[in-house]
C-alpha cells in the first residue's frame, strides 16, 4: 500500500492547506476566523426576530432575520478557539480567563434577579404574564435565562460587551506573535 492509497482528497486552499504535498498552515485558519469576527462585529448588533412577509400569491411566509450579536460572539469564541496553542501560557489567555469568570458570575446574577423577580409577582400578575407569553412557566430552580424576561437582554448586551474585551485581547496576542504584516499603504485620494 502506497501513501497514495491513504490520500483522500485534497481540502481547498483557502481553508488551511496547501494541498497534498504541502503543509498545514495554522496562520491562515486564525486569519480566516480573524476576518468572521471583523465582518461579525462590522454589522449593526441587533436581536434576531421574525417577520411575516406576503408573496406576490397572497402566501404569508415567515422570515428570521438572525441575532448579529451571538453571532459576533460565536465568531469571536472561534477564533479564540482557533488560536488556543498561540494563548497557551500568555497574559492573554489569564486576561481572556478573568474576563470568561466574569461573565460566568454576571450571568449567575441575572438568573437570580430572574428568579427573584418572578416569585416576587401576586398570583394575578403571573396569570398575566403567562397569558401574555403564551403559558410560559419559569421553573422554580432555574438556570437559564428566558427571553420572556428583559434579564436575558441585558446580560446580552453586557455579554457582547465581554467579548469585544476578549477579542481585543485576542488581537494584541495576534500582534505579539507577528500575524499582522505591513501592507502597501494606499492613497485614496489618487
Amino acid at each position: 500500500m502506497s501513501n497514495d492509497d491513504n490520500y483522500v482528497a485534497d481540502a481547498p486552499t483557502e481553508m488551511g492547506y496547501m494541498g497534498k504535498d504541502a503543509s498545514f498552515s495554522h496562520e491562515i485558519l486564525v486569519m480566516r476566523a480573524y476576518q468572521k469576527v471583523q465582518d461579525a462585529l462590522a454589522q449593526e448588533m441587533v436581536n434576531g426576530y421574525n417577520s411575516i412577509e406576503v408573496d406576490n400569491n397572497g402566501r404569508e411566509h415567515i422570515i428570521y432575520h438572525k441575532d448579529n450579536r451571538h453571532e459576533s460572539m460565536e465568531a469571536i469564541k472561534t477564533l479564540k478557539n482557533t488560536m488556543i496553542s498561540d494563548l497557551v501560557d500568555t497574559k492573554y489567555l489569564d486576561k481572556i480567563n478573568e474576563l470568561s469568570q466574569e461573565l460566568k458570575n454576571k450571568y449567575k446574577e441575572y438568573v437570580r434577579l430572574q428568579n427573584e423577580y418572578y416569585k416576587s409577582l401576586d398570583y394575578q400578575q403571573k396569570q398575566q404574564f403567562l397569558a401574555e407569553n403564551k403559558g410560559f412557566e419559569l421553573s422554580v430552580n432555574t438556570n437559564n435565562l428566558y427571553p420572556e424576561f428583559f434579564y436575558s437582554d441585558t446580560f446580552i448586551g453586557y455579554a457582547i460587551n465581554v467579548f469585544r474585551e476578549i477579542f481585543e485581547q485576542l488581537e494584541l496576542c495576534l500582534h505579539e506573535k507577528k500575524y499582522f504584516k505591513k501592507g502597501k499603504v494606499f492613497d485614496i485620494n489618487s
